[in-house]
């Protein structure tokens, strides 16, 4: 954002505000050396202090539009401490010099924004500048020529939360961190505004993702680990485990192999204390051609439905008897 008092306010305020005595009348007091009242030809008036016919010390200058200064004068300028309502009612407040904002000003817009920072002939410049927009959006930065340059380490208050880290032309760019207000927190790799490259999201759940981000998504290869002691290591696709992956469950077992929308399907191999399957799943169940080992020693070799022995299959129990046929809901029903 660039913003100067040039541009807001009309030549023919500066010039009234400036002018000396003799464009006006003097209504009351000493309008040469002392505190009077002066109205000038085009219905403005000023009240204040005057030396050698000029305004100089404490005074107000009002214009005929309702606009003003109040604050300091030096030979018929703005010099030092003030207050300016403009014609469009933004308000300033600060250090004045020679008509212009110079030094440490606050400026708050009728539309509701409000910039801190220092002037130098009434443009924002130098560190330590503020912009709270109207949405309540904090940014904090260097000011160069008027704008606030978000390119570089800033500090970014939101209505979702605080952003501390990189930015690049007023977009978050290169590392952040952004502490969201339900609970979220990110730390790590921006691009253009969103989560892009590598970063560590912590769910207010307690779940910890770190891994690969893009479009503000988990996108790649990365590690989510649950709260409930459940680690998923592998590839992701729109937040969702999609790919090759391994899952560590806390009660011990261990998945190997496809995922698909969160779910496990494909090819993939299940391991549990005493034995495994491995073949195919569906929507995150044993479906398809597979081979499992009980724990008890036996070991089918078949179709199964849904964790079941169902259709074509081969059983070896454990004294190695042998039951080849059609299977139902895990029951043997024959050749």
């Amino acid at each position: 954002m660039r913003y100067t008092i040039l541009s807001i306010l009309v030549l023919g305020f500066i010039l009234s505000a400036q002018a000396q005595i003799k464009g006006g009348e003097c209504l009351d007091g000493d309008c040469e050396n002392g505190k009077g009242t002066v109205q000038f030809e085009d219905g403005s008036i000023y009240e204040g202090k005057f030396k050698n016919k000029q305004q100089y010390g404490k005074g107000k200058y009002t214009a005929k539009d309702g606009s003003y200064y109040d604050g300091e004068w030096v030979n018929g300028k703005w010099n030092g401490v003030g207050k300016l309502i403009t014609p469009e009612g933004d308000v300033w407040t600060g250090n004045f010099q020679n008509n212009e904002g110079n030094g440490q000003m606050k400026v708050l817009r009728t539309n509701g924004e409000r910039l801190e920072g220092m002037m130098v002939n009434s443009v924002f410049v130098g560190d330590g500048g503020m912009w709270q927009k109207a949405d309540g959006t904090i940014l904090k930065g260097k000011w160069e020529n008027g704008m606030l340059l978000k390119t570089g380490f800033v500090k970014i208050e939101t209505a979702n939360g605080t952003y501390l880290g990189a930015m690049v032309e007023n977009k978050r760019q290169g590392y952040g961190v952004f502490s969201f207000k339900d609970g979220h927190l990110y730390e790590g790799d921006w691009l253009d505004g969103k989560r892009f490259g590598k970063g560590k999201m912590t769910f207010p759940s307690g779940n910890v993702y770190n891994g690969t981000w893009a479009f503000d998504k988990m996108n790649g290869a990365g590690k989510l680990t649950f709260k409930n002691g459940n680690v998923y290591v592998g590839d992701f696709k729109e937040n969702e485990f999609n790919g090759t992956g391994t899952m560590l469950y806390a009660d011990g077992k261990e998945y190997q192999g496809e995922w698909k929308s969160g779910r496990r399907s494909g090819k993939g191999k299940l391991s549990f204390t005493g034995g495994y399957y491995e073949g195919e799943w569906q929507n995150g169940e044993m479906t398809g051609k597979g081979k499992m080992k009980y724990a008890s020693g036996e070991i089918y070799e078949g179709y199964f439905l849904n964790g079941k022995r169902q259709g074509e299959g081969k059983l070896t129990d454990a004294d190695n008897m042998v039951y080849e046929g059609r299977f139902l809901n895990d029951a043997y029903l024959g050749n």
